[in-house]
């Protein structure tokens, strides 16, 4: 019994640790605090940030910032078998971090996807997690 504890949380070490260092090469900052907010500058890291908090991940609660405008024109029409941008956060894995848009501008957003309950950028936050709406689209 003692050998299979060993191995499992083993395990769940190599899994965690894998898990940040696939975030610290995915975002620039920790994520901790508002100064020192996950930096988002690319379409890539904005639509990773959708595939991680609706996974599950943790980081759904953490704090993130825009420090460039963003063109999602790539995540239009041909993305997503033609539904367009998969929104941040649904029903089983909510947002419930903090999202400052820092003053930029995200275009070319396209979504068109009738299964969806709530579509947008974000699709369910909850939990405390807060937007500053100071971005537009």
């Amino acid at each position: 019994m003692k050998k299979i504890t060993l191995i499992l949380i083993t395990v769940l070490i190599a899994y965690t640790s894998y898990s940040q260092n696939e975030r610290a090469a995915t975002f620039s900052g920790t994520g901790l605090s508002d100064s020192a907010a996950y930096e988002i500058r690319t379409p890539a890291q904005l639509a990773r940030l959708a595939e991680l908090v609706n996974a599950g991940d943790t980081i759904a609660r953490s704090y993130f910032k825009l420090t460039a405008d963003i063109d999602l024109s790539a995540y239009g029409t041909r993305f997503n078998n033609g539904k367009g941008w998969i929104p941040i956060g649904n029903f089983s894995n909510q947002f419930s971090g903090h999202f400052n848009g820092n003053n930029h501008t995200i275009s070319g957003f396209y979504i068109n996807d009738t299964e969806l309950d709530f579509a947008g950028l974000f699709g369910v936050i909850i939990g405390g997690g807060t937007m500053h709406p100071w971005y537009k689209i």
